[in-house]
């Protein structure tokens, strides 16, 4: 966590009270990890000492390798404006009191809901390459693979079929051709290569003992 004491100050008795918060580097997060990263980064901020907060949940099986949870939007997806102001150095408690009852109380009730990829869809807009990439890997954790292709026609890079290839010789390519049609046994390497790409960047925040490995609904719902 940032050693910035006000900062140390502010979270410490959080940290102490409730053992669903963990923090690391500069970011106050919600166990079990699972797929998706619920985390709020606190900075320093303004003339008066005051402490910002930004919510910047991650989609962990579209983190490339050491990529932090915090990048330009549209990585991550929140239904409030994304940065509060805390308040100045001389209200310490109206600090924690924004924390302990509003923002740490929203993190928890999105980290609960099986059904993550309904958040991300609600609040995701636009049609850059990063949402594409989002919509297409949370299509595929529902077994819902002829949508996925639609994310796949609007990613000209093709990054999840690269993805894809690397992972099992030419699985990206069936994938935008067949989509539902697939397989059933490239269906499961879909979703072997999602199931991957999360333990590889759980591994490089290095959230191992927070997280939690867990099917994706497909699997709970035997489409793969």
């Amino acid at each position: 966590m940032t050693t910035h004491p006000d900062i140390q100050r502010l979270i410490g008795p959080l940290l102490e009270q409730d053992d669903e918060l963990f923090a690391f580097e500069d970011y106050l997060a919600i166990r079990p990890v699972r797929h998706v990263l619920m985390a709020l980064r606190l900075v320093r901020g303004g003339s008066k000492g005051e402490i910002l907060a930004e919510m910047c949940p991650a989609l962990l099986p579209q983190l490339e390798p050491g990529q932090r949870p915090l990048v330009p939007e549209p990585q991550f997806f929140w239904p409030y404006d994304r940065v509060w102001n805390l308040g100045e150095a001389e209200y310490p408690h109206n600090r924690q009191m924004k924390l302990k009852y509003h923002l740490i109380p929203e993190m928890k009730q999105y980290n609960r809901i099986v059904m993550f990829e309904a958040i991300a869809r609600q609040y995701l807009a636009g049609q850059s390459i990063e949402y594409a990439e989002c919509h297409t890997i949370l299509d595929m954790t529902q077994g819902r693979f002829s949508f996925a292709v639609n994310g796949l026609a609007t990613d000209p890079g093709g990054r999840i079929c690269e993805f894809a290839n690397a992972h099992s010789p030419g699985l990206g390519d069936r994938l935008r051709e067949q989509g539902d049609d697939l397989p059933i046994g490239d269906k499961r390497a879909l979703i072997a290569m999602l199931h991957e790409r999360e333990r590889n960047a759980v591994h490089a925040l290095k959230l191992e003992k927070h997280w939690e490995p867990s099917p994706f609904p497909a699997e709970d719902k035997g489409l793969v």
